[in-house]
This record gives C-alpha cells, structure tokens and sequence, in this order.
C-alpha cells in the first residue's frame, strides 16, 4: 500500500506539471539551455542535473512539464529507497511508513515543482544511506562500491553531498558497531571511487578558474527557521517535537522499540550535522544579500534520515496514531498547495503575497512566441540581441531559439547557455534587440542604422503590464555596454 501511495502521489505532481501555471525561472531556463552541451561543470554548477534535463528532453522534448518531470520521478525514487532502509533497518513495516512520512512532506511536494538539484541530491543521499546500511549489517564489499559510487554522484549534484562523509564519520567516532565493518578495506575503496567520479569536474574547475562552488543568494536567520517548518510540514514537526520533549515510552514498550540505540545514533549524525551547517550558514549570512549561502534543498536532505528516525519512533504507542495522521495532513497540505497555485492566476481575490509569489513566473511564454515571430517574419533573418535587463535564458528558452542565432548584449553572458560571444566592432547584421523599454536611446548610440520595430506589452493576471521594446539594427560601431 505504501508503494502505491507513493506511485499515485507521484502521477498526481506529474500531472499537476502539465497543467501549473508555473513557467520556468531564469534558474531553470539557464539550466536547460545549459543542458543541449555536454560538459563535465556549467559555471560553477554541478553538471549531473543538467545532464539528467539532458536526458528528460531526449525522451519526450524540451516541454517544461517534461524537463521538470525529474523531481518528482526522482523524490519518488528516494522515498523507495527510504523505504529499503527502514527494511534494513527493522522490516516492512518500517519501510512503509518510513516511505510515507518522506513521500508526503511539504518540502517534497515543493521540490517535486521544479527543475533544481534538490531531488538528484536527495535520491543520492538515500541510495548513500541505503548502501551504508546495508554494508553495516554484513559488511559485503559491493555496497561499500555503491556507497562510494553514490556520494561521488550526488557531489556531482551539490557540495552538500559531501556533508554525507561528516555524518558518517562522526557515527564511526560514535559507534562500536559499526567501527569493525565499515573501517578498514570498506572505507578504502569508498574513498578512492569518490574521488575517481568528482576526477572529471575537478579538473573542469581548475581548467575553468572555478575553485569554489556556486552559492545563491543568502538566507538569514529568520528565513532559515521558517523554511523548516515548511519542508518538515507542522505536523511532523510537532510529532518530533512530542517524541523529543514528552520522553520515551514505558520499560516495557520501549523493549519493542523497533530501532537500536545505534539505530538512532546513526541516524541523528547523518541529519543533525546537516542542519547545524546550514544554520551556521543562516547565521554567517547577515542582512547582505549575497553572503555564505542557504538553499532549501540542501537541508531537504536532513530530513531523509529524520523521516526514518521520525518512523522509527511513532510505530509504537500512541504516537503511532499522530504519525497516521500526520501523514494524511501532509498530504492534504500538498494537495492545497498545488490547487492554490494552480487557481492563482483566475482568483481575483487571491492573497497579495500568494499572487506576488507566482506573477513572477507568468507571461515569459508570451515574450518568447512574439520575439520567435518577429525573427521569423524579418529578411533576411537577424540575429538576436538580449539586453542584460531581460532575462535572455527564458527568451531563448520560450522563443526556442537555436544555438548560434543570438548573441549577447550584456557583460556575462553565462544565462545565455554558453558559446556565445560578445559582437565585434564592424558586425553588420542585422540584429533584432529585445530590452525594457526607455533605454531605445542607448542602443542606437552603438549601431549606425535604427529601426523601431514596435512594442510587446504582457499583461499579468495582477493587472501589472511588462513592456519590451523591438528594435532592428545594422552596423555594430562597438562600445557594448
């Protein structure tokens, strides 16, 4: 049943993609444009979840729905591993329940809506936890291989991958079990695959001046706490909280307690490791806004092991009924969340912040079919200008513009997906540019012929209008800003 539940909570976010009116970010588009190259790092990024978008448009197409059909495969995937550990650890019923309490968070539900590195990271950290696992209970050799193999993959996916290694030592630190197993020949081998699979992308940075991971814009303090209780949900987060403050159970049941003292050890070092980092990192980032980073979905990883402890704990007592129900609410909590999402754009009395939050990501589709339009309609064909004000990668991504046929009009055109290069003085054209509107004046400075060739207006569901101008130009004099 928990399998089942899982597969339909799946079909059910793959559904809601088709019919969200969520375009892609600029993050996404980026990621996508990035994706039509292979290459072993993306300015900065880590390149395997470019190369699963990769993947996902060679099956079914450069669709957004399709290219963020990845999370939710990918979250599904990790709540069955999930529920492989929790059989690992102390059998179906475990797993099962383990599986749901994952499967219906919050945080998930969210990841589930976008094409980021959050689900490659978290499917990796659960086959890492599975693999670790299972070598703890015998000690064979091929899941010391799929260990190491899994970390070396899911650093390929995000540096919080290699939070996974801390955990795991600290447990060795901590534990008499699992010191004799894992030491020794296991941990040999794990090391030297990590390091083989990071080889390639280590030395793309270092032939690329890329030595230090991407970091996105900070989150303070406030922010961070708040993001637990959406990921954790309010209901999970009140089950921990009862389990951790209200004490344990009575002599008797706790000597049915499903899992062992190193059970829990094991499990609290591969997730509170991760949320003292990121809470470090909330803290060091201040009120600036960009400083040591915090993303969402590198704490989402925390809660893979907490999920299982969380299981672990409830299956018996009077809890168990709390964690039953915490899992039907999670699910009602996701499922109003999409609704909310998906009727936004037809409720006129939606809340402010709920309409802010999705206006941002509507209307792209739009600019791209009328800047597709223009260059088709145009003789000779020109090539597209993007003013950095705009952002390119959801023009290019929504006009499915080909590689070659644009350039950049700005300073780094990383968003422009690559191989791309700035115009030289004596480019004649023609060009068509695309910018905000009242900066016309600054680019016919730089180019000997001008032709307006009309406005775009956008109007958003707010009532709010975006205007682009469309100018035609010929006779690049240089002096790009």
């Amino acid at each position: 049943m928990a399998l089942y539940s899982v597969a339909g909570l799946t079909l059910l976010r793959l559904a809601f993609l088709r019919v969200s009116p969520l375009e892609l970010d600029v993050a996404e588009a980026t990621r996508w444009l990035w994706s039509r190259t292979f290459a072993f790092g993306y300015a900065g990024e880590a390149p395997l979840p470019i190369w699963l978008i990769s993947v996902a448009a060679g099956f079914c197409g450069p669709d957004g729905a399709c290219t963020r059909a990845v999370g939710p495969l990918l979250q599904a995937g990790t709540a069955m591993l999930l529920g492989g550990a929790g059989l690992v650890l102390g059998g179906f019923r475990l797993g099962a329940w383990a599986m749901l309490t994952y499967a219906t968070l919050p945080g998930v539900a969210i990841a589930s809506m976008w094409l980021a590195p959050d689900s490659p990271l978290a499917f990796f950290w659960a086959l890492a936890l599975y693999a670790f696992l299972r070598l703890r209970q015998g000690g064979e050799i091929r899941w010391a291989v799929l260990g190491g193999l899994a970390i070396g993959l899911g650093a390929l996916c995000s540096v919080a991958m290699l939070l996974f290694p801390l955990g795991v030592a600290l447990y060795l630190l901590l534990s008499r079990r699992g010191r004799p197993v894992i030491a020794g020949r296991n941990l040999g081998l794990m090391v030297p695959l990590v390091l083989v699979v990071l080889l390639p992308h280590a030395i793309w940075r270092l032939d690329h001046g890329a030595l230090l991971p991407h970091f996105g814009p900070a989150m303070g303090l406030l922010s961070f706490l708040a993001w637990q209780v959406v990921i954790l949900g309010p209901f999970a987060l009140g089950l921990l909280a009862g389990l951790g403050f209200l004490g344990r159970h009575s002599a008797t049941e706790a000597e049915k307690e499903v899992l062992t003292p190193d059970d829990r050890r094991l499990l609290l070092c591969l997730s509170l490791p991760v949320l003292a980092v990121c809470l470090l990192a909330a803290l060091a980032a201040g009120p600036g806004p960009y400083a040591l980073s915090y993303a969402p979905g590198a704490v989402t990883v925390a809660y893979i092991a907490v999920a299982l402890l969380l299981a672990g704990l409830a299956l018996q007592g009077p809890a168990f009924n709390w964690l039953r129900a915490t899992v039907v609410a999670q699910v009602a909590i996701g499922l109003a969340l999409y609704g909310l999402i998906w009727t936004t754009p037809h409720w006129h009395g939606a809340p402010r912040s709920l309409a802010e939050a999705v206006a941002p990501l509507t209307g792209w589709h739009a600019l791209g079919r009328v800047v597709t339009a223009e260059l088709t309609r145009q003789m000779p064909p020109p090539k597209l200008l993007i003013d950095k004000r705009v952002p390119a990668s959801l023009v290019l991504y929504y006009g499915e513009i080909p590689p070659g046929s644009y350039a950049p009009w700005q300073d780094d055109p990383q968003d422009l997906g690559g191989g791309t290069a700035p115009l030289q003085p004596g480019a004649q054209g023609p060009f068509l540019w695309v910018g905000p509107a009242g900066h016309e004046k600054e680019i016919a400075a730089h180019f000997s012929e001008v032709q307006s060739v009309g406005s775009v207006i956008i109007p958003l569901f707010t009532g709010e209008l975006r205007r682009f101008e469309l100018d035609r130009l010929a006779g690049f004099q240089g002096g790009q800003p």
